[in-house]
């Protein structure tokens, strides 16, 4: 009908779209990366609910036994791992203690004493050195071992050192320096050239320490090499099993 008015569609503000363009859409949570992940791997703020439930699952630190304690308090004590001894047991004698004479008198008797202590039984080696009958063994031993210069030069060492006139020493140090320390000498001895060296030197005002480096060494190489090897040899047990 003509003069009526068309009535007015309202619009709501979502349908007032520009013709030809999208409508917008909602914003979206911002995504947050979890700690220790790799970077570009994101997880979204809120998290399963399985999560939770797996850490439910999990017992509380409280509520686990404890074990590994011991009730006895001896036990952490380390003074009470070893059982005290009986004083009513017999002991067996130590030999490394012993001089050589009471050595001997108890590898003839026998005492408890085993196999492998009555190879050890003159321990240590300066006990050897201070007894007569061991130390005449052991010079055989050297000899028949083609080493009996070592000692030969460590007894002329002590010699020296008890000269009862001092004007003696300046020949008798000339004399051992001779005899083992100079090259191609008869007895000559396995030292170092330095060490010989510095023998020279001091023979030009001899004391009694001019050998004390060269007899420290041969010293040492009778008792690491030599000595080990006397006390497995039959010229040892010899004597120690010699009655009296």
């Amino acid at each position: 009908m003509e003069g009526v008015p068309s009535p007015e569609i309202q619009r709501s503000p979502q349908s007032a779209e520009t013709p030809g363009r999208p409508s917008p859409e909602k914003p979206q949570p911002p995504l947050e990366r979890r700690r220790g992940s790799p970077r570009g791997a994101t997880t979204s703020s809120r998290q399963s609910p399985g999560r939770y439930q797996r850490q439910a699952l999990r017992p509380a630190a409280a509520a686990l036994p404890r074990v590994g304690r011991a009730r006895n308090p001896a036990a952490r004590d380390p003074r009470a791992t070893h059982p005290a001894e009986d004083p009513t047991e017999p002991r067996e004698p130590d030999l490394t203690r012993q001089p050589p004479g009471a050595t001997r008198q108890m590898l003839k008797a026998g005492g408890g004493v085993s196999a492998e202590e009555q190879m050890t039984a003159c321990q240590p080696f300066d006990a050897l050195l201070r007894d007569e009958s061991f130390l005449s063994a052991f010079h055989a031993f050297l000899r028949k071992e083609f080493s009996e210069e070592n000692i030969l030069f460590w007894k002329a060492c002590e010699g020296l050192k008890k000269l009862d006139s001092p004007d003696e020493l300046p020949s008798k140090a000339v004399e051992i320096y001779n005899k083992f320390i100079q090259t191609r000498a008869p007895k000559e001895i396995n030292i170092d050239h330095q060490t010989k060296e510095v023998i020279k030197l001091h023979l030009q005002m001899p004391d009694v320490t001019c050998f004390d480096v060269a007899q420290k060494q041969i010293y040492s190489l009778m008792e690491k090499d030599s000595y080990p090897r006397f006390i497995k040899s039959e010229i040892y047990l010899n004597i120690v099993n010699k009655p009296k």
